[in-house]
């Protein structure tokens, strides 16, 4: 019995000493021969550049007259995975942001996605508006952006931001 019990201890411990031998030699290899690829593999990685969009300001013509206002763009979006009722809610969204819910639903209703817009660079004014969605589901993000106006007393009838009364 004892016997039986010594030889599966050293099975075990034979086990044991060949799989910490492997990995000992898989990371020798990994420093030593494949170190120089991995090295530049990581600095693409954690080093690349990335362009942010620069928000702008009110853009004047030489006599001051207002041709482009800084404003606020809103994306809207949604994970279909995250959305229980897809028709309710692509019939609530289509009613705040005057979308046709006929287009929306097979977007929110396609669960192998997990991520779809649903409007860019709508109004921001919608993020604020009481009837705006509160759907699980379906978020928004706000960022600057740059839209043309042909004169100032439009832009200010129009109550756009940066704009004054």
């Amino acid at each position: 019995m004892s016997r039986l019990v010594n030889r599966r201890i050293r099975f075990l411990l034979a086990v044991l000493t060949v799989g910490f031998g492997g990995l000992f030699v898989r990371a020798a290899w990994l420093q030593g021969v494949r170190a120089q690829s991995l090295s530049r593999l990581g600095q693409t990685q954690h080093r690349e550049e990335v362009t942010l969009p620069a928000s702008r300001g009110t853009i004047f013509d030489r006599m001051g007259v207002r041709i482009a206002l800084g404003e606020r763009a809103t994306t809207v979006y949604a994970n279909p995975m995250q959305i229980q009722h897809p028709q309710r809610v692509a019939n609530e969204v289509a009613r705040v942001l005057g979308l046709d819910p006929e287009v929306l639903y097979p977007e929110l209703a396609d669960r192998s996605r997990g991520f779809v817009y649903i409007a860019r660079q709508a109004d921001a004014a919608i993020r604020s508006t009481p009837s705006a969605p509160r759907c699980s589901g379906t978020s928004a993000s706000t960022t600057g952006d740059c839209r043309g106006s042909s004169s100032s007393s439009t832009a200010s009838s129009q109550g756009l931001p940066g704009t004054r009364r």
